[in-house]
């Protein structure tokens, strides 16, 4: 697992993964990432994406994802999102 530091929005959904999610409130449960070899995360900033981010994302095939009930600051749904994606 690596995680990296702040990159830019357009570069990192263009990147090739088997699956991609964007951290999101109003996204589902996290999908079946068993079989998936190679898996981005997208955390976003403080108070959210943007709506362009987010069309970016979804056209880049990015899945919204919801990692608790509620919102989490970003350093917390950052350990959230590893934690998750390694007990997988």
């Amino acid at each position: 697992m690596a995680i990296a530091d702040t990159a830019d929005f357009a570069a990192a959904v263009a990147q090739s993964h088997d699956i991609k999610l964007l951290a999101d409130p109003a996204g589902d449960a996290l999908p079946k990432v068993e079989a998936a070899g190679d898996v981005l995360a997208l955390i976003g900033p403080e108070g959210g994406f943007t709506d362009a981010e987010q069309a970016a994302a979804r056209e880049a095939g990015c899945v919204a994802w919801r990692l608790a009930p509620h919102v989490l600051r970003i350093e917390t749904a950052a350990v959230a999102a590893a934690a998750i994606l390694r007990s997988r």
